[in-house]
């Protein structure tokens, strides 16, 4: 009985809402902001975010993000799986096929457009802008342990 307890839990926790689970959520609920974002400042304070790719069928996930003037951006934590790079996580993965995604910030959704983030002087400001507001946490997660480029997300209006 236990077990089954457990399982619903974990099924449920991914149900309409984004989760750090196993399973992930579906589509977000919110206000669909009118206005191109100027300055993502308001989010220095706001630890995690959640992110929405593949409109034609919405998979979510909890994740850390920062910003920078008018773009937000978002790594992946890939490594985790023992695959090495970032490129095994789904929602990178769906971002290859549709850039589309939203983000959610509190109750507020943004809809914009992610690019991969290659260039080494852009790679190192947003490396720091993680170090700044997560602190050692964010060496922990990964980003950049590996010569190869991290996977990190530019998100863009649309």
């Amino acid at each position: 009985m236990r077990l089954i307890s457990v399982l619903l839990f974990v099924l449920a926790a991914g149900c309409g809402e984004p989760s750090f689970f196993v399973v992930a959520g579906g589509e977000l609920a919110g206000a669909v902001s009118q206005q191109p974002v100027g300055d993502w400042s308001f989010t220095d304070s706001v630890e995690i975010v959640q992110l929405e790719t593949r409109p034609e069928d919405p998979y979510s996930v909890h994740i850390y993000g920062v910003g920078s003037g008018g773009a937000f951006y978002v790594a992946s934590q890939g490594w985790r799986l023992g695959v090495g790079s970032g490129g095994d996580a789904r929602w990178v993965t769906h971002i290859a096929d549709d850039p589309r995604v939203r983000l959610r910030v509190g109750e507020t959704l943004y809809e914009l457009e992610a690019t991969r983030v290659e260039g080494k002087t852009e790679l190192a400001r947003v490396r720091t802008l993680y170090y700044e507001k997560y602190g050692t946490e964010a060496d922990e997660w990964g980003f950049w342990r590996t010569e190869a480029s991290p996977w990190v997300y530019r998100l863009d209006p649309r």
